[in-house]
């Protein structure tokens, strides 16, 4: 595409800050925000779940965009939160995003270098959704992995085994 037919043409993207981070993702992918919501946390939930919530009849997992997220649970945000619920054909998800500062911002391609959008003076990290989807879910089910390797390894039974009635 030449550089004259990109003139005029106005990129949308949801921008807003996670954990005072400012980020940005293509409009396309945003399905809502969800304000005031209650997580549900997991307990010993790999560093980047925050949780799960509930949203219509579908359960979502909620995941901190910062990075390494929240190693610790005190590191955790308590009480209502606000999600930003994305969507695509690999699933919804969500991130979990600061209350104030959520905006649609239309911005000519121009402002997109490098994986950073600048608006309004600010420059805002661009979050690739699928990417970011499969490398959240891969470090989730790696933790998964490795506790339950560790319940092998101490003689424990798998926890679906555990959950199985007795015969």
């Amino acid at each position: 595409m030449s550089a004259g037919a990109d003139e005029g043409r106005v990129d949308h993207w949801c921008i807003f800050r996670s954990r005072s981070r400012p980020c940005a993702v293509p409009l396309q992918w945003v399905a809502e925000v969800i304000r005031d919501l209650r997580l549900t946390r997991l307990p010993l939930g790999p560093a980047p779940l925050v949780g799960l919530c509930a949203l219509r009849r579908d359960v979502i997992p909620v995941f901190d965009l910062a990075e390494g997220g929240a190693a610790e649970d005190r590191d955790r945000p308590e009480g209502p939160t606000s999600v930003l619920v994305l969507r695509s054909g690999s699933g919804v998800w969500g991130y979990l995003v600061d209350e104030q500062g959520i905006e649609l911002a239309g911005a000519p391609p121009s402002a997109v270098s490098a994986g950073t959008l600048t608006w309004e003076g600010t420059s805002y990290a661009i979050v690739d959704p699928p990417a970011s989807w499969h490398a959240l879910r891969s470090q989730v089910l790696s933790a998964y992995r490795a506790r339950e390797s560790g319940r092998k390894r101490a003689g424990h039974p798998p926890r679906s085994a555990a959950l199985e009635p007795a015969r």
